[in-house]
């Protein structure tokens, strides 16, 4: 019994100390990362802020907002899903224990009103708040899986495919990517913004990554059929202890969550008055819905003295190789040279911690005349027992269809890296590509890196176009 207790608390202590060292970054180094100054209010002469949750316009950007009304510059927000899915809030809202659907509505309603409120309060009029109504949760499906008319996803506890609130920009919106895309660009181009804020790829929350990527795939479109090309800026809601520390702390200023330190992005600050501060603090307590005892010390934390953006990161060319450079064998040597196309945060959750050969650190990419290399690489050697993919998602349609590959590794015990080659007439006339990497552990995702846009040149389609039809013969 005594050994019993003993062999437990050598397995619990070390747990312990990960989660309160690990898990509570250290200012040092943040304090001495430097954050760029915001572009001048006087240069943003329309401004969009799109939003994966009602509330998340307001703890981002609701200082920005504020700011920019007193100058009169308008300021269109876009609220992509209602909110209705989080249902521990849900059910202490209504005290019941088990809802139907029609209860799940009415909350999303509510968040509706509560932006409503907080938005006018900071000088957003109605008419400038526009509800898409896209289902809450099921934004990562929509882009990963239910992309067509023709699949549409099913919302889990409103039980249709189809959007049933009557306040949302197109009524009885279906539940797929397209649909949402599309409404995406048409709000987008009727309003024609100079700076566009939307949520970063590396948010920790699955609805956020995927609507900075939907967003993306709107504006590469945009800007490729109307010449429509706004300042693109991120924000950061969920990330670890982001923002650290915690609680009402309306004089410290919100600094850049220590994992994204060194990984390319250029954070920049906007300093908030102490007027300003209180008027957003005042807004936040708007969605009363969200003020839980956990909840609301994380939504208080973001009324701070500035508010924290980073640039959109470019989207980034394909490295050219000669014929013959890449060897798909599971060794690194002849990656020499070329830069990492990704970089994913190391050792910024218990389980990768724990699980090191599934934490994903690099991805490089690069291509031929017929093929595109892909190479991922973890913080310690690969594992036969860790499943690894690449995804890799087009813009263009053809037939109808849209790109969607998903290639699943099968590493050997040798290994220590992993590396994959694609036939470029396999992906069609795509030009930009959205990459990412995932690592799997007994069916448990421990890593999952952002999506980066990735170029490859516009002269090479004629080309890859020739070796799909020598191909087919």
């Amino acid at each position: 019994m005594i050994r019993q207790i003993v062999r437990t608390l050598l397995f619990v202590f070390p747990l312990f100390f990960l989660l309160v060292f690990r898990h509570n970054p250290s200012s040092i180094g943040r304090e001495l990362y430097p954050l760029l100054p915001m572009p001048p209010l006087s240069e943003m002469k329309r401004i969009m802020v799109i939003a994966p949750h009602p509330d998340d316009e307001t703890l981002a950007c609701g200082g920005l907002i504020a700011l920019a009304r007193r100058e009169g510059i308008p300021v269109k927000v876009v609220v992509v899903t209602n909110g209705e899915s989080f249902s521990y809030a849900a059910h202490i809202h209504y005290k019941k224990v088990v809802l139907p659907p029609s209860y799940y509505i009415k909350f999303g309603e509510k968040r509706q009103s509560e932006t409503l409120s907080a938005m006018e309060l900071l000088g957003v009029p109605k008419e400038d708040v526009i509800f898409l109504g896209y289902p809450d949760s099921g934004l990562c499906l929509l882009w990963e899986k239910y992309w067509d008319y023709n699949q549409l996803y099913s919302h889990t506890l409103l039980h249709t495919s189809f959007s049933p609130f009557q306040n949302i920009y197109r009524k009885n919106a279906p539940y797929c990517g397209r649909s949402l895309l599309e409404d995406l660009e048409k709000i987008i181009l009727d309003y024609k913004p100079t700076h566009i804020f939307i949520p970063s790829a590396e948010d920790a929350h699955p609805t956020h990554w995927a609507v900075n990527s939907f967003a993306n795939i709107a504006l590469l479109e945009l800007k490729e059929r109307q010449k429509l090309s706004p300042q693109i800026h991120t924000y950061i809601v969920h990330r670890g202890h982001f923002p650290y520390p915690r609680g009402l702390k309306l004089e410290e200023m919100i600094k850049p969550p220590s994992t994204l330190l060194g990984l390319g992005f250029h954070w920049r600050s906007l300093p908030l008055q102490p007027d300003a501060v209180r008027l957003k603090y005042e807004a936040i307590k708007k969605y009363k819905s969200q003020l839980l005892p956990r909840m609301k010390i994380f939504m208080f934390s973001f009324a701070r003295s500035n508010e924290l953006f980073a640039d959109e990161k470019d989207a980034l060319p394909i490295h050219l190789v000669n014929k013959g450079r890449i060897t798909v064998d599971g060794k690194g040597e002849d990656w020499t040279g070329i830069p990492p196309f990704l970089i994913d945060p190391q050792k910024d959750t218990l389980w990768k911690i724990l699980e090191p050969q599934a934490d994903i650190t690099y991805v490089y990419a690069c291509r031929d005349t017929d093929n595109l290399y892909l190479m991922l690489k973890t913080a310690k050697n690969i594992s036969k027992k860790v499943r690894y993919y690449i995804s890799i998602y087009g813009i263009e349609e053809i037939n109808g269809k849209r790109l969607m590959l998903k290639k699943e590794f099968k590493p050997s015990v040798s290994e220590e890296c992993l590396e994959c080659a694609i036939p470029l007439y396999s992906l069609e006339n795509n030009h930009s590509l959205f990459i990412g990497a995932m690592a799997k552990y007994k069916g448990v995702t421990i890593d999952k890196s952002a999506y980066r846009i990735a170029i490859l040149e516009p002269h090479h389609l004629a080309h890859r176009m020739l070796l799909k039809r020598a191909h087919s013969h």
